[in-house]
This record gives C-alpha cells, sequence and structure tokens, in this order.
C-alpha cells in the first residue's frame, strides 16, 4: 500500500479490531438465539446437503460408502466454497454501504476488505472446528495431516482478500457487478469439487476445474483432514504465488481508483 496515503496496519489496530467485532456482532443481532446461529447455519447447512446429495442425487465418492464420511466431505467443501462466495458477493456493495466512511477523508478505506475478509475468516474457522468435532464424534479419530489445514486455507484467504479489492473498488463505478457476482459464485459452486471429487471427472476437464479458485484448496482440505494425507505442496505453492500476485494487483487497483469514491458515492 502507499505508505504516503495510507498508515501502517499495525497503527490501525484498534480501529480494525473495532470494526471487526462491530462486523461479527451485527451479523446476528436481533436473532433471538444471536451469535448460536455462527454454528445453526453450518450445521443445518451440513443436513440439507447431506440428504439431497446423499439420497436425493445419490453422490458417491471413490471407495466412499460411509454415509458419514460422505457428510463430511461435502461439509468440508462447503464451508470453502461459502467463505469465497460470500466475500465475492459482497464486495461490490462493500464501500457503498459505508458512504459515511467515504467522505471522511482521513478514514482507511482499505481496512473495510480487510474487516469483512477477518470476519468471514472467522466464520470459516467455527465451521472446520464443527468438522474436527464432528469427525472426532463420527469417524472417532483425526489424522495429524490435519494440522496442515491453515498452510492450506492460508493461500485461499490472500487470493479472496485481493478479489475483495479490486471488486470493492470497481463496484462503487460499476454497479452491475451486483448482479454479477452472485451468478459467479453459484459457477464456483458448480464448476468446482464441492459435491463430487475430481476424480469423477473426465481427465481432460480435471485441470480446467483447477482454474476455479476454491477446486485446490478443497482437495488438498480433504486430503489433509478425511484421507490422512499431506497436501499437494507445488499445487500450494503455485496456488500462493498467484495469489500474492492478485493481492498486490488488488490493492493497487483499490488505492488508484479510492481517490474518486466520494465523487461517485
Amino acid at each position: 500500500m502507499h505508505n504516503a496515503s495510507t498508515a501502517s496496519l499495525s497503527q490501525h489496530y484498534p480501529l480494525i479490531r473495532r470494526l471487526l467485532s462491530r462486523e461479527i456482532s451485527s451479523r446476528y443481532r436481533g436473532f433471538i438465539i444471536g451469535k448460536l446461529w455462527f454454528v445453526m447455519t453450518p450445521l443445518l447447512m451440513l443436513a440439507v446437503f447431506t440428504f439431497v446429495f446423499s439420497q436425493v442425487f445419490a453422490v458417491r465418492w471413490d471407495n466412499v460408502v460411509d454415509p458419514r464420511q460422505l457428510a463430511l466431505m461435502l461439509f468440508a467443501g462447503l464451508v470453502i466454497y461459502q467463505f469465497f462466495a460470500e466475500l465475492l458477493v459482497r464486495a461490490p456493495g462493500l464501500i457503498l454501504e459505508e458512504k459515511a466512511y467515504v467522505n471522511k477523508s482521513v478514514f482507511p478505506l482499505y481496512v473495510l476488505p480487510l474487516v469483512a475478509t477477518l470476519s468471514a475468516l472467522a466464520n470459516m474457522a467455527i465451521s472446520f472446528l464443527l468438522l474436527v468435532l464432528l469427525h472426532l464424534i463420527l469417524i472417532g479419530t483425526m489424522p495429524l495431516t490435519a494440522l496442515w489445514l491453515p498452510v492450506v486455507i492460508a493461500p485461499l484467504v490472500i487470493l479472496t482478500l485481493g478479489v475483495v479489492f479490486m471488486v470493492s473498488a470497481t463496484g462503487v463505478y460499476l454497479r452491475d457487478l451486483k448482479q454479477v457476482t452472485p451468478w459467479l459464485g453459484q459457477v464456483a459452486m458448480f464448476l468446482g469439487p464441492v459435491f463430487y471429487p475430481v476424480t469423477s471427472l473426465p481427465p481432460w476437464a480435471r485441470d480446467w476445474i483447477n482454474l476455479n479458485p476454491i477446486s485446490v484448496i478443497i482437495e488438498n482440505a480433504r486430503a489433509t483432514v478425511l484421507f490422512a494425507r499431506a497436501p499437494d505442496f507445488i499445487q500450494l505453492w503455485v496456488y500462493t504465488i498467484v495469489a500474492f500476485a492478485l493481492l498486490v494487483i488488488g490493492i493497487r487497483m483499490f488505492m488508484r481508483l479510492k481517490p474518486g469514491f466520494a465523487d461517485v458515492v
């Protein structure tokens, strides 16, 4: 980020912490059971999709016949997809929702994409804790390879933050993005291994599906948590390089477009 126009993240840490606390608290404000929806939402989602894809569509994984393991595989894919899709759909209106901050020249607008990403990350972390708990309850053990999960998830967080920077800045000028991103989220879900394994695809399609930003992460998360395998470090290394490049591009685009926000909003 440009030092001339923004202070360091460490200087704005109290502000980020305050905004993040407000973001998380307001997510379920007014709900009868409040923050318990952090737990209830992924569990309800798991129950519905497990029934639909194991009973209605009869989805099967290679060498996986246990419906409990199938449920966990679906859950892992859904948690990662929800993180990415939530931020993708929200990003175009992120700056527009905070018009009061846009008109304050001293307010560091770049913290808004960061806070939104951290809030979604907190939600994903809770869901993964539920996944671990469910794995211990349903299967009985947890492989040590699950300790690699943060390493697997980190590149996705970096890449998604870059996307949020780009889309939130562009969305100020192109209001049509609010109509496009929900469709892109649906494409990411059905053209990614959320409800099916990559091995179920014909060989020619497997490389193409890895262009979906959630595909590599879902496959490696399942490998570490559910199949006791180490992640594919070559895949993750390439993904991380792309993620950092996208983050740099996103930040630069955001800072370049930021001066015009007040005029458009």
